[in-house]
C-alpha cells in the first residue's frame, strides 16, 4: 500500500535489513515547486 503511494507520486521506496540489526526504509520523492 505504502509502496503503491509513493510510486504514484512519483517516487521510490528502498528497504535493506541485515539479520540482528534492523531494517532500514529509505523513501525519495522528486522536489515539488508551488505557486503561491
Amino acid at each position: 500500500m505504502v509502496k503503491e503511494a509513493v510510486e504514484q507520486m512519483g517516487g521510490n521506496i528502498f528497504l535493506e535489513s541485515q539479520p540482528n540489526e534492523g531494517t532500514t526504509v529509505t523513501v525519495t520523492m522528486p522536489s515539488m515547486n508551488f505557486i503561491d
